[in-house]
C-alpha cells in the first residue's frame, strides 16, 4: 500500500489484539485477519536557490504541506515554491499534497529591475533606462547645453 508500512495482523477490526504467528492457533472456527498499516511520513526540503535558508519538514504521506516564511534574496523578489528544478511546476500548498517518497521544493526568484534616470541639470535630455539588479549601467552619450 502506497505510502504506508505493513504493522502486521490483527484479530479484532479496532486493530487492538495483534495475532501471534509463533502462539496463536485456529480457532474450531472461520477467522479473518484484519491488517493494520501506518501511515509514512516524509521529508519535504527546501532549495532556496541563492536564498535564506528555510527549514525542511517531516510530513505524513497524502497530507498538506505548511508553507513556509518566502526566504529573500538581495536584488529579487521570491516568486514561489516549485517541484522541479526547472521551476515549470508550482506547488500549490492549499491542493498538493506529499506523495509517498522525500520531496525537495525549489524557489523561483525574479530578479528586480531598477530605473536610472539622468539629471542633465539643463542640459539636453538623457533618456532614462532600466537596469536589473547587479548590471552595469551602460553609458549614455553625453547631453549638449548651450554656451558649454
Amino acid at each position: 500500500k502506497s505510502g504506508y508500512t505493513f504493522a502486521g495482523w490483527y484479530k479484532d477490526q479496532a486493530l487492538s489484539n495483534k495475532w501471534s504467528f509463533t502462539t496463536d492457533t485456529v480457532p474450531a472456527a472461520d477467522i479473518t485477519l484484519y491488517a493494520k498499516w501506518d501511515i509514512n511520513q516524509y521529508k519535504v526540503n527546501y532549495d532556496s536557490n541563492g536564498g535564506t535558508a528555510v527549514v525542511s519538514e517531516t510530513v505524513e504521506y497524502g497530507k498538506k504541506v505548511a508553507e513556509p516564511a518566502a526566504p529573500t534574496k538581495s536584488g529579487y523578489v521570491f516568486v514561489g515554491w516549485y517541484k522541479d528544478q526547472a521551476l515549470s511546476d508550482k506547488w500549490n500548498f492549499t491542493a498538493d499534497t506529499v506523495p509517498a517518497a522525500d520531496i525537495t521544493l525549489y524557489a523561483k526568484w525574479d530578479i528586480n529591475q531598477y530605473k536610472v534616470n539622468y539629471d542633465s541639470n539643463g542640459g539636453s535630455a538623457v533618456v532614462s533606462e532600466t537596469v536589473e539588479y547587479g548590471k552595469k549601467v551602460v553609458e549614455p552619450a553625453a547631453p549638449t547645453k548651450s554656451g558649454y
